[in-house]
């Protein structure tokens, strides 16, 4: 399970429910997700020529989109480091000050 809750005792927020993520994507999950929004429904691989000799087209399986958003992710991400485009920065500072 992705999601956990916890149930407050006291204080104002007596009896309410807090509903927190227990898992995060990392770069590479939320890039290959925005790629999977975009090519969800219209990504189409070769299939061949119709009696004119036109391109025919069929639609991806949604394995091989997931494969392909994956891939390319993994990829864009990976050229990303080794042209060194990530900032690394520190935690933030949770003194209150």
């Amino acid at each position: 399970m992705d999601v956990g809750f916890l149930k407050h005792k006291g204080g104002y927020k007596d009896g309410e429910v807090s509903i927190y993520h227990t898992k995060f994507p990392n770069l590479r999950a939320v890039l290959a997700s925005e790629l999977l929004a975009r090519w969800g429904l219209v990504v189409a691989r070769p299939d061949g020529e119709d009696t004119a000799g036109r391109q025919k087209a069929a639609l991806m399986s949604p394995a091989e989109i997931v494969e392909r958003a994956c891939n390319v992710a993994d990829l864009a991400i990976s050229e990303m480091e080794k042209r060194d485009w990530f900032l690394e920065v520190p935690a933030p500072n949770s003194g209150g000050g």
